[in-house]
């Protein structure tokens, strides 16, 4: 697959020194290469996702508007193991409003990728877009905005997503180190997109 669009997505962001000292360095890398927008524009989209413990991390009003390139979306509340799994749809919804008060974008990733289908209940009725595990989980609530979807409504042929995570965690790979994230390898795209650009709609 040949493509110039680059759709970026880290897990576990907790604290501001993280962005700092780990996502700016991948927005200044991405923003130094052939990226076709005037700076001025890019400054002000979004360009990574960032998927965020709230009960960790706080309330994100103020980040938001001093890293308008960064979608902080929510992941999970607690970010306890497979903790989406015993939600119900009024728990989800409950969980979810209070994350958005908090300032969150109208994202959500469950921890783990631990999914089912109040989960997207919950995501449809507050309007938010669901990251789910390509491999492990098909949604299939009818409206619901979602990423990478359903196999046959999938747009991945038009980007290559590349994903990781903030912390050092012995059981999955992480952004210091990953070849992905190499300032040389950010340079070279063209376009970044949020996953807000690249969901389906489930018809």
């Amino acid at each position: 697959m040949k493509t110039d669009t680059v759709f970026i997505d880290v897990d576990d962001l907790h604290c501001e020194e993280q962005i700092l000292d780990l996502l700016v360095p991948v927005y200044e890398a991405l923003t130094s290469g052939p990226v076709e927008e005037d700076p001025k524009v890019l400054r002000g989209r979004p360009m990574i996702t960032a998927y965020t413990i709230p009960n960790r991390m706080g309330p994100v009003k103020d980040l938001r508007k001093a890293f308008p390139w960064l979608i902080f979306g929510i992941h999970g509340f607690e970010h306890t193991m497979c903790e989406c799994l015993c939600w119900t749809k009024p728990m989800a919804v409950a969980f979810m409003k209070k994350a958005l008060d908090m300032g969150y974008d109208d994202v959500f990733k469950p921890p783990n990728w631990e999914c089912h289908t109040e989960i997207e209940e919950a995501c449809l009725e507050l309007g938010l877009t669901l990251h789910h595990h390509r491999e492990k989980y098909s949604p299939t609530v009818q409206g619901l905005k979602c990423y990478p979807g359903p196999v046959a409504l999938r747009t991945e042929l038009k980007h290559k997503n590349i994903h990781t995570h903030i912390v050092k965690n012995p059981a999955t790979d992480y952004i210091d180190g990953h070849p992905d994230f190499q300032p040389e390898k950010l340079k070279k795209w063209k376009h970044a997109v949020s996953i807000k650009e690249v969901a389906v709609v489930i018809p």
